[in-house]
């Protein structure tokens, strides 16, 4: 045991002599991940109200129902608020769709309104699209054109239905006054749709807000990122030293133990700055998290605590990267992949919901996609036993592993 907190203390020393120059580096990834925070939260594009869906109509608007439809569209319907109808010209609109100014174009045929009218429906119109466009844009273009459909034919049949019927009770007088009504309180649903519904906001992913969904893909994206941060703790350039702390009674435990408990306390002196940092911002009142509306930064305390096993997970994660993987530049790559990928299947760039069920599922059993689990737990004060026992299991798995790796190395040593 005294051997053992003699090496632990010599990996201490080793630590605390390149903290210095490890705090210059993660300040740099701490200002990086900030100000892409800030454009992904506070980008104009993404604004809310500052950005409508752009539609080219293609057609012959002059016709007295399609423009006054379009017309009521953009002045008083809801929708304006989120699409743009633009007239054009199909070469313009096309041509404008291609440089991405356009969501889509809608083509109007000719003689639209009469084959509606007169029940012939043999006039298509033409939903022009990118194709595999499966974003929000997508989604909308299709359940438009979708709903436009359905209420042209559903209204269609309503009122040919009724005149079928006054007709056949020898009421033809009456028909063409009651298809105005008719018309017109069908108009009247389709202004006021937005009474036939509530709306309930569930937030980005797992009942957090846009926020609080990032401020915990902030965490787990910078933890990933500490593991590049090691090398000059863990890249071994020979394996002496290893065999010569086996010959005076430190197996690869001890040295595993060892080595991996300075990393860790590195990992976790510099994720404390950075919540340092992170209170400051909560305390200037620069950014509000509406899971801790009106609590200021004292969440936040908590909030590291709770992380700390999280932490060590993923600490000894990129341990078991650097044991399997040696020398300076394959170490450093292979910490850069797997941590960009998972981070990516895990959700922290683009929550995981849009994501196909294949995907989804695999980052939420990849290690950071349980780390986000744990986080946004943690954030909500909704921690159980489902997501903080695979922190625990992987963190022990990692250990086993690396001492495992670290055995082999020693008895591959010793056979030379």
């Amino acid at each position: 045991m005294k051997r053992l907190g003699s090496y632990f203390g010599m990996q201490m020393n080793r630590m605390l002599r390149i903290l210095p120059v490890l705090f210059a580096a993660v300040a740099a990834t701490f200002a990086v991940l900030g100000v892409c925070a800030a454009l992904l939260l506070h980008s104009a594009d993404n604004a809310e109200g500052k950005r409508r869906f752009r539609i080219g109509m293609v057609g012959d608007s002059s016709d007295s129902y399609l423009g006054f439809g379009i017309s009521v569209v953009q002045a008083i319907d809801e929708s304006r608020f989120m699409v743009e109808l633009v007239p054009m010209e199909e070469e313009e609109a096309l041509s404008g769709f291609r440089r991405g100014e356009l969501s889509a174009c809608v083509m109007v045929p000719d003689g639209l309104l009469d084959s509606i009218i007169y029940g012939r429906n043999d006039e298509l119109i033409t939903y022009l699209s990118s194709e595999g466009q499966k974003g929000l844009e997508g989604i909308l273009g299709e359940e438009l054109a979708d709903i436009v459909s359905v209420l042209v034919t559903r209204s269609q049949s309503a009122i040919f239905g009724m005149q079928q019927i006054m007709r056949n009770h020898n009421r033809g007088a009456e028909v063409s006054a009651l298809t105005d009504r008719m018309n017109l309180k069908l108009f009247d649903v389709v202004l006021n749709r937005t009474g036939l519904y509530t709306l309930e906001e569930l937030g980005v992913s797992g009942g957090l807000s846009a926020i609080g969904y990032y401020l915990g893909a902030f965490f787990v994206f910078f933890l990933l990122l500490l593991g590049i941060h090691g090398s000059p703790l863990l890249v071994r350039r020979s394996s002496a030293l290893p065999e010569l702390m086996k010959s005076r009674g430190i197996g690869a435990f001890g040295q595993v133990l060892g080595e991996y408990g300075a990393f860790a306390c590195m990992n976790l002196i510099c994720f404390a700055v950075a919540f340092m940092a992170i209170g400051i911002i909560l305390n200037g009142g620069f950014i509000e998290i509406q899971e801790w509306e009106g609590m200021g930064a004292e969440p936040l305390r908590e909030l590291f605590v709770k992380i700390l096993p999280v932490t060590l997970m993923l600490s000894a994660m990129q341990f078991l990267l650097y044991e399997l993987v040696t020398g300076v530049v394959g170490s450093l790559i292979c910490q850069f992949i797997c941590s960009i990928s998972m981070a990516y299947l895990a959700g922290v760039f683009y929550p995981s919901n849009f994501f196909p069920e294949t995907m989804r599922i695999l980052g939420q059993l990849l290690p950071a996609g349980t780390a986000m689990r744990y986080i946004q737990g943690g954030i909500l004060g909704e921690l159980s036993l489902k997501t903080v026992l695979p922190v625990f299991l992987y963190l022990l798995l990692f250990l086993g592993l690396s001492v495992l790796a670290r055995d082999l190395r020693l008895e591959k040593g010793r056979r030379r």
